[in-house]
């Protein structure tokens, strides 16, 4: 059912050419933004489940073990955060750099909208 319907919510959002997934689990959403993004980071909190995306999608991602709650990553980073279900995110007070700091440009109304429109599928 992701497949079928993920793509045709992201198309109306220009997501950028480096992209960074929170939280993607076994990666069935990982598979679809593959198709749709030139590059794509994905940032898992369970080593099992970051094993497991390593095996399946190879080089075609970069699959990085961590939390959400303390973003392994610089400010700017990225050209879009996408997170389609999250049960880790901690305390704020707890967070190193935010999912919104990772963006390269203020793309909230867009990530909120795909986020809301993930959520709604």
């Amino acid at each position: 059912m992701i497949a079928e319907v993920l793509p045709g919510r992201l198309a109306p959002f220009d997501l950028g050419d480096d992209v960074l997934e929170i939280g993607p689990g076994f990666g069935a959403t990982t598979q679809v933004l593959l198709d749709v993004v030139p590059k794509l980071t994905v940032l898992e909190i369970d080593h099992a489940s970051t094993e497991l995306l390593r095996g399946k999608f190879g080089d075609r991602a970069e699959v990085v073990e961590g939390s959400g709650a303390q973003m392994p990553f610089g400010t700017g980073h990225f050209s879009a955060v996408v997170c389609f279900t999250m049960l880790h995110l901690g305390d704020r007070s707890t967070s190193g750099t935010s999912p919104r700091n990772s963006l390269s440009s203020p793309r909230s109304n867009r990530l909120n909208g795909a986020a809301g429109a993930a959520r709604s599928a």
